[in-house]
């Protein structure tokens, strides 16, 4: 360790691998002390050698907490002390930044002069820049997600073609200023894990210091485009007086989809967080058996943890459980509502194609004045069943209100 001197590497460029180009080193030491003793292990020699061992890989130095870290020129990110160590650089330039094998020494330069500039300019032009140019990248990724488009678009389509109408119709000129613009594949991906990982964080925070400390929890059992099963967890808890209903997590079920597999899935997730099960008061899923069992379903299991759960049935699920008792013809129907809207809308369009087909078994139902007010009736009833259904769904509904939904539809077909 040296206790009297302390030598500052400057920064870390990429060198041609055959071309022996390096970077140059700058040692600073106390006024008090002129240089290194010439016995001591960390000799001005051994620092040479061991930066021009780490100069292929684009790092640069930064002080975090009095501890010096790498930070890589291209992707910003700082490591741990631990990677000072040059397999470690490699490993992280091979794995993220390979395409810049070919860059020559000059290019890695001046990312780490932009990088020294960024932290000493923390007022000015270039530091303002910086930020605006980081907050657009977020807005980038933040469309990205909201469309559920895949994040490399953004390096493969969007950026390229945002330089093409910013090159033809503003100039050469302010393409620069998109180039200062972090948008890599790896970057939107950790923007997109970043605001995803906050806003976690936020619900965390809201559920944890909720003035009634209390939230309920829906889960179901789903499976992706590759059918694997994946267990989707939402969270309803009290916020400024208002329920809130927000996504909480989702997580693979790598093998069964057992009660047991999804109560230990949602345990550990309690536990990460720092979230008793005694604060959950209520738990809705679908009716089967691995959910709603009552000796082994998840509800149990619940039970067990938290006594004074409430378990209730999804009122949806139990819709369309009732739908199963209609005749078929009829639950087809129901499915395409809408449909059957539109075919009474242009039932004499409909009757006129009938009649220029021959069909007059089809013309005949379209002529047919009693036929028309069944098809009629048809879609007033389908329209109000599907009209619950929409409002059976979304936020800020409880279960007071859908039972009120219910039972008010059940005098209306009464009367």
């Amino acid at each position: 360790m040296v206790s009297c001197c302390t030598y500052h590497i400057s920064a870390w460029g990429l060198k041609g691998r055959d071309s022996g180009r390096g970077v140059k080193v700058e040692a600073q030491g106390p006024r008090c002390c002129p240089g290194p003793r010439a016995n001591h292990p960390m000799t001005m020699d051994r620092v040479e050698k061991n930066i021009k061992e780490r100069n292929i890989y684009g790092f640069t130095s930064i002080i975090t907490a009095g501890i010096e870290k790498p930070q890589c020129v291209i992707c910003c990110e700082v490591l741990s002390a631990k990677s000072m160590k040059p397999n470690k650089l490699k490993c992280h330039f091979d794995s993220k930044h390979l395409r810049f094998a070919s860059k020559d020494t000059n290019y890695f330069r001046s990312k780490a002069d932009g990088l020294k500039k960024a932290r000493l300019d923390t007022g000015g032009k270039y530091h303002k820049q910086n930020v605006a140019a980081i907050e657009a990248s977020y807005l980038v990724a933040l469309r990205i997600a909201r469309a559920m488009k895949p994040h490399t678009i953004v390096e493969d389509l969007l950026l390229p073609a945002a330089k093409d109408i910013v090159r033809v119709t503003i100039g050469d000129e302010f393409v620069m200023k998109l180039s200062a613009i972090f948008l890599s594949n790896d970057t939107v991906r950790r923007r997109i894990d970043d605001m995803s990982a906050d806003i976690l964080d936020q619900v965390i925070q809201e559920i944890k210091f909720a003035p009634l400390p209390i939230f309920s929890i829906q889960l179901d059992v789903s499976t992706d485009i590759a059918n694997c099963s994946q267990l989707l967890v939402y969270v309803k808890y009290i916020n400024d007086g208002n329920f809130r209903d927000e996504f909480l997590f989702c997580k693979p079920l790598e093998t069964t989809t057992t009660a047991r597999d999804v109560s230990d899935t949602v345990g550990s997730f309690l536990k990460e967080h720092k979230i008793s099960w005694e604060k959950v008061c209520g738990v809705c899923t679908d009716g089967a058996p691995a959910m709603r069992g009552c000796r082994s379903g998840f509800q149990h299991l619940v039970l067990n943890e938290s006594p004074k759960v409430i378990g209730t049935h999804c009122m949806i699920h139990r819709q369309i459980l009732a739908m199963k008792m209609l005749p078929q013809e009829l639950q087809k129907w129901l499915s395409r509502g809408k449909v059957l809207k539109r075919v009474f809308e242009l039932h004499d369009e409909l009757k006129t194609f009938f009649n220029r087909k021959a069909r007059p078994q089809f013309e005949a139902l379209f002529s047919d004045k009693s036929e028309l007010q069944k098809i009629a009736y048809l879609v007033d009833i389908f329209a109000i069943l599907n009209e619950l259904n929409l409002s059976l769904q979304g936020p800020n509904a409880t279960c007071l209100d859908l039972s009120e939904k219910i039972r008010s539809l059940q005098m209306k077909l009464q009367l």
